[in-house]
């Protein structure tokens, strides 16, 4: 069976759209595998995910100049709320728990403002 590719803008309803996000990661745990992108609208940064039913992990590798400039920044960021002592971080199937988190890595980590847009790309994930 091949996998659906989809790339779409999520829509936004206020201010990093974690009802969005949050509604997007409940269907990444619903499938036995899927990968997702978020990318920043306008840039190169993105945010990647991998994973379903039994787990996700996010994956943030250091392609771009902009991820390889601020690699330190990225481990601060996950070093504050779990620890976490690298770039890949597995993390339970918590909806609300990954919109949070990918909330403060796109605005922290990233600068970005509170009101981005993200853009969807994904493998193996139902339409909404």
């Amino acid at each position: 069976m091949a996998l659906a590719r989809r790339v779409y803008e999520l829509p936004r309803t206020g201010e990093t759209d974690l009802e969005g996000l949050a509604a997007l990661f409940r269907r990444l745990g619903r499938v036995e595998y899927a990968v997702v992108i978020l990318t920043v609208r306008g840039k190169d940064q993105f945010v990647q995910y991998s994973g379903g039913t039994t787990g996700i992990q996010l994956d943030l590798p250091l392609v771009t100049r902009d991820q390889q400039d601020r690699e330190s920044e990225i481990r601060a960021f996950f070093a504050e709320r779990d620890g976490a002592r690298f770039l890949d971080v597995d993390l339970p199937a918590d909806a609300d728990r990954l919109a949070r988190l990918t909330a403060g890595v796109v605005c922290e980590v990233y600068g970005a403002p509170r009101t981005v847009r993200l853009v969807v790309q994904s493998d193996g994930l139902p339409p909404a």
